[in-house]
């Protein structure tokens, strides 16, 4: 046999048992409201704290960047400043190692040997070129243009560069003054 149960579709005819159900789903939805929430929220600061301190990190960072930068530029001035003084103290140094390495012994006695015998230095110039030669400017008294043709060619045989007779004028004694230029260099 069947028992047909009656289907009650009117829900107000039991009104406590289905009052108690929506109240359970109420309560439920409640509590999955406020645990939804509550883990958002969790969720959300412990982001949020996390985006901030890396943020001050990045800023911090950027700061020691900035330092950093600022001290580079500062050194390299200082750098520039530095190799510049040195330089120069490099090249007086230098300088000074030249001077005692060019035998003005061997100089002088090279012009002398090239000098004729009625001719005389007046006045000398020398000016250093390179590291071990000399740019000379001399001024010479000869009586006559063969004596200074005679030292034109002595300078020349003996190896001296560039040999030029830049002047010549007669003195109020009837000596013949020229002017001559030359270069020397020392040969190891």
């Amino acid at each position: 046999m069947k028992h047909n149960s009656k289907l009650n579709l009117e829900l107000a005819s039991h009104p406590l048992r289905n009052r108690r159900f929506f109240f359970l789903c109420l309560f439920l939805l409640v509590i999955l409201t406020v645990s939804v929430t509550v883990v958002s929220a969790n969720l959300y600061f412990k982001f949020k704290n996390k985006v901030d301190k890396t943020q001050s990190k990045i800023e911090e960072v950027e700061q020691k960047r900035g330092r950093a930068q600022l001290e580079e530029i500062r050194l390299a001035d200082q750098i520039e400043s530095q190799s510049a003084a040195n330089l120069s103290k490099i090249d007086f140094i230098n300088g000074l190692i030249y001077r005692k390495s060019f035998s003005w012994i061997d100089f002088l006695s090279d012009l002398e040997s090239a000098l004729p015998a009625r001719c005389y230095i007046v006045s000398l110039a020398p000016s250093p070129r390179g590291e071990l030669g000399m740019e000379v400017r001399i001024r010479v008294a000869s009586p006559t243009l063969d004596d200074l043709l005679a030292l034109y060619t002595q300078l020349v045989k003996l190896g001296f560069e560039n040999v030029l007779i830049r002047s010549e004028e007669q003195a109020n004694n009837g000596l013949l003054i020229s002017e001559v230029s030359f270069i020397y260099e020392k040969h190891i």
